[in-house]
């Protein structure tokens, strides 16, 4: 059977959509001078409790894509801006309010540490009439406050001086004083070390006197001073008064009798005479005489 075919084509037709993207407007950007560039990270600023504070300034950078060309701040137009700390009783920022009359503008932010802790400074605007429009994020700051520094303390000797000769028994007290930022000033006794020379069992020789001290954040100063105790006291003689005797025989009168010594520092030292407890002594004065020397000679 012969008849007339007809042929059906079904196309799939591909469409194709484009998209045209407009340009992203740049505001001007204030930023901080904590370092020199401009970014969206924030920077950091390390204080310590009880020390100084910290200081940054704003300033403007333009970019000229907000529709405005060159600064945005120009003729009489003003940008003011509010300053605010995310946690105050870490650290407070001042002023809390910036006012830019200008793009040569760059006031001077003060951060004061309080307590320990992380704060965050940012900057939000309060009014505007410019035209522009300005981007705040790089101003944006994070203030780490830490425990204060730790100062080594200091130490010294009062009392007593290096070099110095002191008299056996009249040797001053040596005193520790110790001065620190953090834990403040304090004094105790000095460390007696042990004395030296030959007469040191008599307590006569050289002798130091030390301090130490370590405080509290572990950093440690020690000072120590070497003097002199000596003994220039010469002992006491003691011998029996004067003595009137009537002679026993032709060669006179025999006399005994006793002579001590005192000293300050030796306690074993022995008078010695020039004749006996004992002796006879002939007719008319005879003098006695006896003396001492202690270890010190």
């Amino acid at each position: 059977m012969s008849g007339t075919h007809t042929s059906l084509r079904v196309g799939i037709v591909a469409s194709m959509a484009l998209a045209i993207g407009g340009s992203i407007a740049f505001a001007d950007d204030i930023s901080n001078s904590i370092d020199s560039s401009i970014d969206v990270v924030a920077e950091v600023m390390p204080l310590n409790v009880g020390g100084a504070n910290g200081t940054t300034t704003l300033y403007v950078q333009p970019t000229g894509g907000d529709g405005k060309s060159g600064c945005n701040l120009t003729g009489s137009t003003t940008l003011t801006v509010s300053v605010s700390s995310s946690n105050a009783i870490v650290a407070t920022v001042s002023p809390s309010s910036v006012t830019f009359t200008g793009c040569g503008a760059t006031p001077t932010l003060t951060v004061t540490p309080l307590q320990v802790g992380s704060t965050t400074i940012s900057v939000s605007q309060t009014s505007n009439n410019t035209g522009g429009t300005f981007n705040f994020a790089p101003a944006t700051f994070t203030v780490n406050v830490a425990p204060p520094p730790n100062t080594a303390p200091s130490v010294s000797i009062v009392g007593v001086t290096a070099a110095t000769a002191y008299e056996y028994g009249l040797v001053p007290v040596a005193t520790c004083q110790v001065t620190d930022v953090e834990d403040g000033n304090l004094s105790f006794f000095a460390t007696l070390g042990t004395i030296i020379g030959p007469n040191a069992n008599d307590g006569i020789g050289s002798q130091t006197a030390s301090c130490s001290y370590t405080d509290t954040g572990g950093l440690s100063a020690v000072a120590s001073v070497t003097y002199v105790i000596v003994d220039t006291t010469a002992p006491t003689v003691h011998v029996p008064a004067n003595q009137t005797l009537e002679a026993t025989g032709p060669g006179g009168a025999s006399f005994s009798w006793t002579a001590t010594a005192d000293d300050t520092v030796d306690t074993a030292v022995t008078p010695t005479c020039d004749a006996n407890s004992g002796d006879t002594f002939p007719l008319g004065e005879t003098t006695v005489e006896c003396s001492a020397t202690d270890n010190a000679g």
